[in-house]
């Protein structure tokens, strides 16, 4: 697949960079439907790079929007499935603009054991202070980290840590073995 950053259109699978939300009150900033590759991660950051530079975001918001961002695409490339398909990863991915503040929404396919598992992982995540994160994620990097790239568990954590707000879960069945994971991820100043 080709990936365009002038004039994408939802219907080639490449984000889209202008627009305003649903509710009109959310600019939107872009959008991805389709399969997730390292090229298609690879050229989704440097886009989001260019996107929010141009609404003159202050350099904190910058870096806080593309770690997440790095984080949450990463979770979908190991983590996610595509219905029907166990090996091609295929995901949602939505950038909104709020005010100050920048909303990330990701979708994707998982199965149900990853489900019951992610779901439990952000409820006692979200049930966590600032110290708390800040203290696990020290934890997890000095032991399991060292032995395993991926998995480790820090994604989550991280993007909770670093954006300091709980991250919205939704969680619904699909199909025998399959449900469709959303994650809304505010990150702000």
């Amino acid at each position: 697949m080709l990936f365009r950053m002038s004039m994408p259109s939802a219907e080639d699978g490449l984000p889209i960079g202008r627009g305003q939300g649903m509710d009109g009150t959310n600019r939107l900033v872009m959008a991805y439907k389709g399969q997730l590759t390292e090229e298609v991660i690879s050229n989704t950051l440097g886009f989001i790079e260019q996107k929010i530079k141009q609404f003159a975001a202050p350099a904190r918001i910058r870096r806080k929007v593309f770690s997440v961002l790095v984080e949450a695409l990463q979770n979908i490339f190991w983590h996610g499935r595509q219905y029907g398909q166990p090996l091609e990863p295929e995901a949602e991915v939505q950038v909104y603009q709020q005010g100050e503040d920048y909303l990330l929404v990701t979708g994707n396919w998982i199965e149900a054991h990853k489900a019951v598992d992610l779901k439990r992982r952000v409820e006692l995540i979200s049930a966590m202070s600032q110290d708390e994160l800040n203290d696990n994620y020290r934890r997890i990097l000095a032991t399991k980290a060292k032995t395993s790239p991926q998995g480790s568990g820090v994604g989550m954590l991280d993007i909770a840590r670093r954006t300091g707000n709980k991250i919205e879960l939704i969680i619904d069945k699909i199909e025998g073995d399959y449900y469709y994971c959303t994650l809304n991820i505010k990150i702000g100043g």
